[in-house]
C-alpha cells in the first residue's frame, strides 16, 4: 500500500500520518538518523530556492492568477483569494502615494528652500537679496562730475584719488576746504551698500556757459572722463541695453549707464543727440537742477515744437526721457506724447514736501497709468518740509553751504532720516496702489547737504532693510524698487525702438 507522508515538528516530535488519516506517534529521531538527516537537508535547499528574489517575484504574480491545481482545496483558494486582494490594494496605495508625494515634494522643497535662502533678519535679508536674486539699482549718481572737480581742483595729476581705495583722513579734510562737500560714492562703499548698478549722469556747467558749442565740446569730453576715469580704469560694464545689466549682476561686476542731464547740451540739433546714443547714452533728462537754458522747453513749463521732435526720437533711438526738474504741464505733455515709459530719476512727493521739483498727486497716479517710474531721491530739501524751508530762509538771506550745515548740525530732529525716505515710497503705494512705480535715484555726489543717516552710498542697502520691515511691502514688491522696475522700462523703451526702427 503506498503511502503519503507529512512532516512536522512539534517540540522534538515527529509524527507520520496514512492515507486513512490516523496519526501515531513515532520513535523520537535522533540527530544521527540518516533519513532525518537527508530531509532536513531537503528542506533547507527547498527554502533557499523559495527565497530567492525570481521565486519571490513569481510567487507574487501568481497571486494575482486563479490556480488551476486539481489538489487546490476551498482554504487554499481562499488563501489566495485574500492575498490577491491585499496585493491590489497594496499596489494601489503605493501608487498613490508615489503620485502623491511626486507633486507634493518639488512644492515643499520650494517653499523650504524659499524660506532658508531669506534670513528673517531684515538687514541680513536685504543683503541677500541684493547680492543673489536683483540687481540694486542707484537710478541718478553726479559721480562724474564730483570726481573731475575733485582732479581739478584739490589734487594734481600726478597724485589722482582711488575709487577703489579708502580715502585717507587728509584727502577727506584737503577735499571738504575747497569743495565744502565730500565724496559720497567709491567701490568700497558701493559694496558695503550693495549697489550693483548706477546711472552715471553727464553733467555740464550751464549757469556761466550760454555757448552752445562750448556746451557741446565739455559734454563730449565728459563721455571720454567717464569712459577712462571711471568706466574702464575700473572695468564697469557700460549699459547699452538691459541684457547688458542683467548679465554684469550675475558676474558679480558693478555696472553704470550713462544718462545726459539737461537738452541744452544738444542745442537744437537731433544729430547731436543721435551721436551722444552712438557714444553710449541712453536716456537724457529734458532739464537740469539748475534749469539751463534750452530749445526743448519754454521757460522750463511747457515744450517746444522741437521739443516733440526730441521726444519722437528718443522713442525711435531707445533713449530712456528723464522727465527731472520739469514743471506739472511738461510731464503730463511728455507723458501724453511719449510711446514709451517715462521715468523721473530724482524726485519727491510734493504733499509731504514742497519742493518745486516734488510730484503732486495726480501726476503721480498719471504716470502710474502710463507705467513710467518715480525714483524717490535722497536730497533732504527734498524730503522734509522743515529743511526745505531752513534752506529758503539762509538763501533770503545769502547764507551759504556752512549756514545750512550749521543749522543741520543743531536741528537734529528735524532732519530727514531714513523713515522720511520709506514715508515717500509708502505713500506712493498707497496712493497707486502699487509698487511698479517707485526706485531710487539717490543725487549722492550731488548733494550739497544730506539725509541723516545715509550720509554715503554705504547706507543705501539700509533703505531696503527699513522696507522689508513694513508688512505692506512684500519681497516681490521691494525687488521691485530695488531694480526689476527700472529693467521693465529698458525693456520696454528697447522695444519701442524695434517697433519704430521697422
Amino acid at each position: 500500500m503506498s503511502q503519503s507522508r507529512q512532516q512536522g515538528f512539534d517540540d522534538d516530535f515527529a509524527y507520520q500520518q496514512d492515507n486513512v488519516g490516523d496519526r501515531q506517534p513515532t520513535r523520537l529521531l535522533d540527530d544521527h538518523d540518516d533519513t532525518f538527516v537527508a530531509e532536513n537537508n531537503f528542506r533547507r535547499r527547498r527554502l533557499e530556492m523559495n527565497l530567492r528574489p525570481t521565486n519571490i517575484l513569481s510567487a507574487l504574480f501568481g497571486m494575482f492568477h486563479s490556480s488551476t491545481s486539481n489538489d487546490d482545496n476551498s482554504l487554499n483558494r481562499l488563501t489566495r483569494e485574500k492575498l490577491r486582494y491585499y496585493s491590489i490594494s497594496c499596489s494601489i496605495s503605493t501608487i498613490c502615494l508615489l503620485v502623491l508625494f511626486s507633486v507634493l515634494l518639488p512644492i515643499i522643497y520650494f517653499i523650504a528652500g524659499t524660506k532658508s535662502s531669506l534670513p528673517t533678519d531684515n538687514y541680513t535679508r536685504a543683503k541677500v537679496l541684493a547680492t543673489s536674486q536683483v540687481p540694486f539699482i542707484d537710478g541718478h549718481v553726479y559721480l562724474p562730475s564730483k570726481l573731475l572737480e575733485i582732479d581739478q581742483k584739490v589734487f594734481s595729476n600726478n597724485n589722482l584719488i582711488q575709487l577703489n581705495q579708502n580715502l585717507t583722513l587728509s584727502q577727506k579734510k584737503e577735499i571738504f576746504n575747497v569743495l565744502n562737500t565730500s565724496l559720497q560714492i567709491d567701490f568700497i562703499r558701493l559694496q558695503e551698500g550693495n549697489i550693483s548698478s548706477m546711472i552715471l549722469i553727464n553733467k555740464v556747467e550751464c549757469k556761466t556757459i550760454l555757448d552752445t558749442s562750448i556746451i557741446v565740446k565739455n559734454t563730449l569730453e565728459m563721455f571720454d572722463y567717464m569712459r577712462t576715469r571711471i568706466i574702464e580704469k575700473y572695468n564697469l560694464q557700460l549699459i547699452l541695453t538691459k541684457n547688458d545689466l542683467v548679465t554684469a549682476f550675475y558676474k558679480s561686476k558693478v555696472s553704470s549707464m550713462i544718462m545726459i542731464e539737461g537738452s541744452h547740451t544738444i542745442g537744437n540739433s537731433l544729430q547731436l543727440l543721435r551721436q551722444y546714443y552712438y557714444l553710449g547714452a541712453r536716456g537724457m533728462s529734458l532739464n537740469t537742477k539748475d534749469g539751463c537754458m534750452n530749445e526743448v522747453i519754454i521757460n522750463g513749463k511747457s515744450l517746444t515744437k522741437f521739443g516733440n521732435s526730441v521726444i519722437m526720437e528718443m522713442n525711435r533711438l531707445g533713449l530712456i526721457i528723464d522727465l527731472a526738474f520739469t514743471s506739472e504741464k511738461v510731464i503730463r505733455d511728455v507723458l501724453e506724447l511719449s510711446t514709451a515709459p517715462i521715468i523721473i530719476s530724482h524726485t519727491g512727493v510734493k504733499s509731504l514736501c514742497k519742493h518745486q521739483y516734488n510730484i503732486p498727486d495726480d501726476v503721480i497716479q498719471f504716470i502710474n497709468i502710463k507705467k513710467g517710474l518715480i525714483m524717490i531721491g535722497l536730497d533732504p530739501i527734498m524730503l522734509k518740509e522743515e529743511e526745505r524751508k531752513a534752506y529758503d530762509n539762509i538763501l533770503l538771506n545769502n547764507g551759504t553751504t556752512l549756514d545750512m550745515i550749521n543749522w543741520q548740525l543743531k536741528n537734529t530732529e528735524k532732519r530727514a532720516t531714513i523713515d522720511t525716505v520709506v514715508e515717500h515710497i509708502e505713500y506712493i503705494y498707497d496712493l497707486t496702489n502699487s509698487c511698479e512705480n517707485i526706485a531710487l535715484g539717490s543725487g549722492f555726489d550731488g548733494l550739497s547737504f544730506y539725509t541723516k543717516g545715509l550720509e554715503s552710498t554705504q547706507y543705501s542697502i539700509d533703505i531696503i532693510a527699513k522696507l522689508l520691515s513694513k508688512k505692506k511691502f512684500t519681497d516681490d514688491c521691494v525687488r521691485n524698487i530695488m531694480g526689476l522696475n527700472l529693467l521693465r522700462v529698458m525693456e520696454e523703451v528697447e522695444q519701442t525702438a524695434k517697433k519704430l526702427s521697422t
